[in-house]
């Protein structure tokens, strides 16, 4: 019961203030606990808590910037999710707990360069996701995993630039987000959900050169996003926002709305900046910053603000170099 207190109420509380350490010790106490259990006695609900807990240590794990140890964690809790299944193939909840680690996986794959293993998961998520609907037709739930599915799958379509793909894909996925947000207007969750469907649409959008369309989805995006920052101090709506108001930076630039962009671009760096005091060891929050940095410095350059666009870039070069510290970085760290 305690496990599941901290896994489940206690985890939640934690993960809006954005604080690794907390969470680090949720999860490290979990699996000293597991540790000492005999793996193949596990009950059904031991041996979903164990899987969450090495969930829990695999997304810590990414944002320390410790990508091969984030993949072992999600490997084992996907064997662990994976048992679940095969215990009783036909339960939904269990094919969500499995689909989860799944997409973990997958996620990780493309951090790692890996485009066509992160696709064959990216696809394997989505058949899992539509199992479920087909198992509860009218579960909200599972048809929002099917909406993520798609995003999912149309992200991993867009890395090996198959743009007119993703776009289909995540238009599919808007769709369905769109859908069940407003069926619930009051739920923040499902807004996050449809401003997360809108990025990439939008970069989907950008990269078929469907410049005006793209901008239009990421200024949709904000205008979720703005309230939703205004509400709460949930750290999560300001880490959407830093890529969503660097991308209308590039996009207004690109087109000549250099005045507009740069309001965009220096907006996104001081979100940023707020951020990283919060938890100086999340390598999440130093990639954004690092990114926003150097896009502001681009804008800065294409508007003729030599001297200015030079800080920017000194001071996205010295968070890039906290990044490749790291033992193992991900290919969008090392380009930046």
């Amino acid at each position: 019961g305690l496990v599941g207190f901290m896994l489940g109420d206690l985890r939640d509380k934690l993960e809006p203030i954005g604080r690794l350490d907390a969470l680090d010790a949720v999860g490290s106490r979990a699996l000293a606990y597991f540790a000492k259990q005999n793996k193949s006695e596990l009950s059904d609900a031991a041996l979903t808590q164990r899987s969450k807990a090495l969930e829990l240590m695999g997304e810590i794990a990414t944002a320390r910037g410790d990508v091969t140890g984030a993949a072992a964690r999600y490997r084992e809790a996907m064997a662990g999710t994976g048992e679940m299944v095969r215990r009783a193939p036909s339960d939904p909840q269990r094919l969500f707990d499995h689909a989860q680690n799944v997409f973990y996986l997958a996620e990780v794959e493309s951090n790692l360069g890996n485009a066509a293993v992160s696709e064959d998961g990216m696809r394997e998520y989505k058949r899992l996701a539509d199992k479920m609907v087909s198992l509860e037709p009218g579960n909200p739930k599972w048809q929002t995993e099917v909406g993520y599915a798609d995003t999912n799958l149309g992200f991993a379509l867009m890395t090996q630039h198959r743009y007119a793909e993703a776009s289909r894909q995540f238009a599919g996925s808007l769709q369905i987000v769109e859908a069940l947000a407003a069926a619930d207007p009051r739920d923040k969750a499902k807004a996050a959900s449809v401003a997360e469907a809108l990025a990439w649409y939008a970069d989907a959008l950008f990269g078929d050169n469907k410049l005006n369309e793209a901008i239009a989805q990421r200024e949709r995006q904000m205008s979720i996003l703005d309230p939703l920052m205004a509400q709460s101090s949930d750290v999560d709506y300001r880490k959407r926002a830093i890529p969503a108001l660097r991308a209308l930076g590039r996009m207004l630039a690109s087109i000549g709305a250099t005045d507009e962009g740069l309001k965009h671009s220096r907006r996104a760096v001081a979100i940023a900046e707020a951020l990283m005091p919060t938890e100086p060891t999340n390598m999440n929050w130093v990639e954004l910053s690092a990114g926003a940095r150097l896009d502001l410095g681009s804008v800065l350059l294409s508007a003729g603000k030599r001297d200015e666009a030079a800080a920017e870039f000194r001071a996205g070069c010295d968070l890039s170099d906290r990044l490749s510290s790291r033992s193992t970085l991900t290919p969008a760290r090392r380009e930046l």
